[in-house]
């Protein structure tokens, strides 16, 4: 959206053509949220809660092929298991990162404690202490190595 245009009168670009100055409105786009898939509860399945229904609806499919059971099989179970334990809305995914350890973890930790204090006393000791912190950054490189020679 276009507001405040003018000519400004005496700054010629070319001789037929004046300067135009005015203020341009951009609307920022909404991000979409992704949401994952609606997953069954099968975490809240403890003992034998759904044994006698999926029993029953297995046993009205007699003469079937391999195939055709496999199938009822799959259908029985997920109705089950989604009438037993429900479902989640499917809240947003999570990408965690396979090389993160407890390991990594302490040793950034210790890193951010000399930062802040470097930060909060700013002297040139705590200073160094915090530049001298090079074992987090090899250890996350090596861990994160580790972690992608486990994909390829």
């Amino acid at each position: 959206m276009f507001s405040d245009c003018k000519v400004i009168a005496g700054e010629e670009v070319v001789h037929q053509h004046r300067l135009v100055c005015g203020v341009v409105k951009v609307r920022e786009c909404k991000k979409k949220k992704t949401r994952a898939e609606k997953r069954i509860r099968t975490w809240k399945l403890t003992g034998e809660v759904g044994k006698d229904k999926v029993n029953r609806q297995l046993r009205a499919h007699k003469e079937q092929t391999a195939n055709e059971k496999w199938i009822d099989l799959k259908g029985v179970l997920l109705c089950t298991a989604e009438e037993v334990c429900g479902t989640s809305k499917g809240g947003k995914k999570i990408d965690k990162e396979t090389w993160w350890s407890e390991e990594v973890q302490a040793l950034m930790k210790k890193k951010k404690e000399a930062f802040k204090n470097w930060q909060r006393e700013g002297t040139d000791q705590l200073k160094e202490v915090f530049k001298e912190k090079k074992e987090a950054k090899r250890a996350v490189a090596k861990a994160k190595e580790e972690g992608y020679k486990e994909y390829t």
